[in-house]
């Protein structure tokens, strides 16, 4: 059952790292999430996969899904539902 979808900036891979390093020297809050997907279909080696990288920042367009799941114990787990995408 879906709780709430992860919503903010999409932003990229390098952009993750420039955000995260500026918000761990001015001690703010993280709300980066990096999503790794492996796509392949029952007839695809491991080496011919494909992987998507879904960054989002949720800090200034994010809503309140940014306060979810923040626990050593976490309930829930992200899922990529993905609309209007053909892969293979």
């Amino acid at each position: 059952e879906m709780v709430v979808e992860y919503v903010g900036e999409h932003v990229s891979l390098e952009e993750v790292a420039i955000r995260r390093e500026r918000q761990v020297r001015l001690e703010l809050q993280n709300y980066l999430i990096v999503l790794k997907e492996t796509i392949s279909s029952s007839r695809t080696s491991v080496e011919n996969c494909k992987v998507i990288l879904t960054c989002i920042d949720a800090a200034h367009l994010g809503n309140a899904s940014r306060f979810v799941n923040h626990s050593c114990t976490p309930n829930l787990l992200p899922l990529a539902v993905r609309r209007g995408v053909k892969y293979g």
